[in-house]
């Protein structure tokens, strides 16, 4: 899978190419940094073992790396179901045995949150046994995970759903174990790609994806149904559907629809738009749509095909304007790109040689401002996506304090 992932990430950024260093003498915000939660750490003391967790972030100013947050935990020998994520500078670790609750640690503080249980949620525990994915809500009152039997648990404050979603195919061996929730701005809504799972697996190199959403009030609605639209597997369902700022709009990418012929070599990958409340679509551009900015002005993407001075046809980052409907390709150096909290800064994961690496661009100019290299635990898109964002401090960050689970 990792090896796949490589691969993926070799078509959808562009190649790589010199580093140069742009002027960074220009006057910014301080608190609004990359966070990365880094891949745990493994040691042992005595016959105990323990996992370290790091939640750092780097400045785009200068590229530079300090810990937010380390937590160090003792693992039981019976093992726990726990899964950790980020939203803005805290770590989240979510636990149902012995007792559900989430874990919250933000620099030297750390708080235990229980939650409700339902008979659904310990009926979901006793069939599951690990937490696959878990993504914390933007006002960091809730998350949603997925569990390994298929079971999606979704809570909010004093809220918590279950959903059996059985019908989706989330281990045909073509990278929906990798699926990545998006909430909406309001955290109310959470939108991810699936595909039915009935004849799904007879064909791992072609899929027909959907967009659902799962939402307390109205439960779970496909709000785009697979119709045909298949898509080459590219690991796209790692890419998060995208949101606009009034949670009224999701960005999701999809394949041409049936009979629509594509020049040769161009990414069978279209960005769309659909309005929630009446559901309907609008095709924008080819590529596949990476971020929003937030005043919903632009889109960023990548993937987006053009043709050479040879002919041939690569695959570039381009941002299109909502309102003109005109693409703008952007600098060979920017891929995969994520816009900051205030359309300030952007960051692109770029390939250098055989590594791929982090940098830091002005979104008014595209000149890039820092090259902070590789940043730990971002080899697969997935990892791109889930375990780096954006976040925006009151202050700027004091040096982290070890924290540790009695």
């Amino acid at each position: 899978m990792l090896t796949q992932f490589v691969i993926l990430l070799a078509i959808l950024i562009s190649a790589g190419a010199p580093l140069t260093r742009a002027d960074a003498g220009q006057e910014a915000s301080p608190t609004e940094l990359l966070a990365s939660l880094e891949r745990p750490v493994w040691s042992r003391r005595g016959d105990q073992q323990y996992m370290k967790r790091v939640l750092a972030a780097y400045d785009p100013l200068t590229g530079l790396r300090q810990e937010l947050t380390v937590q160090e935990d003792p693992i039981p020998r019976e093992g726990k179901n726990l899964c950790t994520a980020i939203s803005g500078n805290s770590m989240f670790s979510l636990m149902f045995k012995p007792t559900p609750c989430v874990i919250r640690v933000r620099g030297d503080e750390r708080t235990a949150i229980p939650f409700p249980s339902s008979p659904d949620l310990e009926r979901a525990i006793a069939r599951s046994h690990a937490v696959r994915v878990m993504e914390p809500s933007p006002d960091a009152l809730g998350w949603v995970a997925y569990m390994s039997m298929s079971d999606v648990v979704m809570h909010h404050e004093q809220t918590t759903r279950v959903f059996d979603l059985k019908w989706i195919d989330w281990e045909g061996g073509t990278g929906m174990n990798d699926v990545a929730f998006s909430w909406s701005p309001d955290s109310r809504k959470v939108a991810f790609y699936y595909a039915y799972a009935e004849g799904m697996r007879a064909s791992p190199a072609i899929r027909d994806f959907g967009v659902a959403l799962v939402t307390f009030d109205e439960g779970l609605v496909e709000l785009v149904k697979p119709s045909g639209r298949t898509t080459a597997w590219l690991g796209i369902e790692a890419i998060p559907p995208q949101w606009s700022s009034d949670s009224q709009y999701v960005y999701f990418v999809q394949g041409p629809v049936p009979g629509e012929k594509l020049q040769p070599k161009v990414h069978p990958a279209f960005t769309y738009r659909v309005d929630i409340r009446t559901g309907q679509e609008e095709k924008l551009a080819q590529g596949t749509a990476t971020s929003v900015a937030p005043d919903d002005s632009y889109l960023l993407l990548s993937a987006h095909c053009v043709k050479t001075e040879k002919g041939d046809v690569e695959g570039r980052s381009a941002k299109l304007d909502l309102r003109t409907r005109k693409v703008e390709l952007l600098p060979p150096l920017v891929g995969l790109p994520r816009i900051s909290p205030s359309g300030r800064y952007v960051v692109a994961m770029c390939r250098d040689k055989e590594r791929f690496v982090a940098r830091f661009f002005d979104a008014s100019d595209w000149s890039m401002i820092s090259d902070p290299g590789p940043i730990q635990g971002t080899g697969t898109l997935a990892e791109w996506y889930t375990f780096c964002r954006w976040i925006t401090l009151d202050s700027p960050p004091q040096p982290a304090v070890p924290t540790t689970q009695p």
